[in-house]
């Protein structure tokens, strides 16, 4: 019985001193932070007023010395961001923030954790802030902490590297991409690569002969952003690529190649290459095709799309209907699609096509045409709808009629649908 009393009393005491040692802890916690929020306040006024950094980071204790060059390296990461409550502008607060780091001697300080591979903590702490300040001088401190195998300091190093954006990181960038993208972490390696690489699109070419798809796929992805017209006769050999996925974004990067006045060099061959993308086995490969088709200047590439408004998958067929209303500058391609619907034999195709064309809007682009009091494009518009009445699909027409803001388009519409279609072809302006 004396032995459990005594057991009893063990536990208790054990469960007591826990207990308040947790809250000791987090006495001594807050107690730390209500002093940290204190010296960050102090250094701040001491920024307005414009103290000297070596003033600043003073401090009789090591602790202290500590405590205030945490704070400051804090403060000049919320100046970086804007976020310090100073009265200035973003791009003051930012420079002052590098003058301030550069100044104060801790860029060697934190080149130095990082050279010397530092606690993973201090590490993480110094490639946020260097990249942060998108600061130079830690370009190839930060390119080296990519070998790092913890996971979490590659994405700092990555993130940091993004924020520097100079193309001397491409080389540390390519060493580390098979293991960044073989662990699925791509989008902060494609971010950096855009950064790093949009005045220098030619340096991602090298990465497309890489045997790994995963790192070929980034590469195309980047330049889908980066990409400049020289180096489009680079990419054509690319488009081949056995993965369907890395063809795709090449269709993206190729598209991205022709200026808008449609002078890049080797423009034909461009198209060419594109056009070949959309005949591909794979349907994403066609739709991603389809898509840069219609972002290109207009070329004679239409009876390609209306090709695509065939195709057996319902998204190539309705992206080859928004290509075609993007690139068909007003009247130029209703008539063919006129003909192209009475061509079509499959009538399930051919009401999956009518489906994808009002999806996208044509048909309801074609009526609004019919607000013009007289024209060619009134004609093209009014054979239009007239064959999608012929052929049962009176549907659009029969809704703008009752609910269309225009009394002559209610007008000609009523019209069309009860004229017969032989007299359209013979005599349009009837309806006009």
């Amino acid at each position: 019985m004396k032995m459990l009393q005594i057991a009893v009393a063990a536990s208790l005491a054990f469960v007591l001193f826990a207990v308040v040692g947790v809250f000791m802890r987090r006495f001594l916690k807050s107690l730390y932070f209500a002093y940290y929020d204190s010296v960050r306040q102090e250094i701040l006024l001491e920024i307005e007023v414009g103290f000297e950094p070596e003033r600043i980071l003073k401090g009789d204790w090591s602790v202290l010395r500590r405590t205030r060059a945490r704070a400051f390296d804090d403060l000049l990461m919320a100046l970086a961001g804007g976020q310090a409550a100073l009265g200035r502008g973003a791009v003051e607060q930012f420079e002052l923030a590098q003058r301030l780091m550069r100044s104060s001697g801790r860029v060697q300080h934190h080149l130095a954790l990082l050279a010397k591979l530092s606690p993973p903590s201090e590490l993480m702490r110094s490639a946020t802030l260097l990249g942060a300040l998108g600061l130079i001088e830690g370009l190839h401190p930060l390119g080296k902490l990519l070998s790092h195998p913890r996971p979490e300091l590659k994405a700092a190093a990555l993130q940091a590297l993004e924020r520097i954006g100079l193309p001397e990181a491409e080389p540390y960038l390519h060493r580390v991409a098979p293991e960044v993208t073989r662990k699925g972490e791509n989008r902060l390696l494609i971010r950096a690569m855009i950064a790093c690489c949009r005045g220098t699109p030619h340096a991602l070419v090298r990465w497309l002969t890489d045997p790994a798809a995963s790192v070929r796929l980034a590469a195309a992805t980047a330049l889908a952003e980066t990409a400049a017209p020289q180096i489009a006769p680079s990419l054509l050999p690319f488009a081949r690529d056995p993965d369907p996925e890395v063809r795709a974004r090449l269709a993206d990067a190729l598209a991205a190649c022709v200026s808008a006045s449609g002078k890049a060099v080797g423009a034909a061959e461009v198209l060419a290459g594109i056009l070949e993308l959309a005949r591909d086995p794979v349907w994403f490969v066609r739709v991603r095709a389809l898509d840069a088709l219609a972002r290109m200047p207009r070329q004679n590439y239409i009876p390609r799309i209306l090709e695509c408004l065939r195709d057996p998958h319902w998204q190539v067929r309705q992206k080859a209907a928004y290509a075609l209303r993007s690139v068909r500058g007003g009247t130029i391609g209703l008539k063919q699609l006129s003909e192209h619907l009475r061509e079509l034999d499959d009538n399930y195709g051919r009401a999956a096509l009518v489906t994808d064309l009002e999806y996208c809007g044509i048909i309801w682009d074609a009526v609004n045409q019919l607000e013009e009091k007289s024209g060619p494009r009134v004609k093209e518009a009014l054979e239009f709808l007239q064959t999608l009445a012929e052929l049962g699909f009176q549907g659009a027409a029969r809704y703008a009629l009752e609910h269309h803001p225009v009394a002559l388009v209610r007008s000609r519409l009523k019209r069309l649908l009860e004229t017969p279609l032989e007299t359209v072809e013979n005599s349009p302006s009837s309806l006009t």
